[in-house]
């Protein structure tokens, strides 16, 4: 088997430690399926006049929401790459579209696609926000939960428990 070169070991290094690792598999699964459900509701034949800017909106909204939450990265970055993600998206859905004999390129749409996806990032944040309020929470009572144990064992070296005192009196 042929060696990679340096750098190509150093790309699948990256790629296997903080790519792989940060990847959360079922919200990709779930991804893939709104992903494919939006695929077809936006060039196959479906016409929805009256309800064609919320599907866009809400189809887009919860893909961005998704994207979110596919890779556990830093936030500033995840944030950039979705919304970056989403713009192309929102234009490039568009113009596929558009080249379908039974669709229309329609600017409102792209519109839509770029307020559901600022929407879904939105939500994002305040749900990746609401999680990270809880874990430090909750990583702040184990702390104190520990550091009382670690006294209150202190005292149980130095003199014994309780019982054991108590019974000698």
């Amino acid at each position: 088997m042929a060696r990679l070169p340096v750098s190509a070991r150093r790309v699948r290094d990256w790629v296997e430690d903080e790519v792989l690792h940060r990847l959360r598999p079922r919200i990709l699964l779930v991804w893939l399926a709104v992903l494919l459900l939006m695929a077809v509701l936006g060039f196959t034949p479906i016409h929805l006049p009256f309800w064609d800017k919320a599907v866009h909106f809400t189809s887009f909204a919860l893909l961005s929401t998704l994207s979110f939450f596919v890779w556990d990265g830093p936030r500033f970055w995840t944030v950039t790459i979705v919304a970056g993600g989403m713009v192309v998206a929102s234009i490039v859905s568009e113009f596929i579209q558009d080249m379908l004999p039974y669709r229309t390129f329609d600017g409102y749409d792209i519109l839509a696609n770029l307020l559901g996806s600022f929407c879904g990032i939105l939500i994002a944040l305040a749900i990746d926000h609401r999680y990270r309020q809880r874990r430090a929470r909750m990583q702040a009572d184990y702390l104190m939960l520990a550091h009382n144990r670690d006294w209150m064992h202190e005292f149980d070296d130095d003199e014994g428990s309780d019982v054991e005192h108590a019974a000698r009196v």
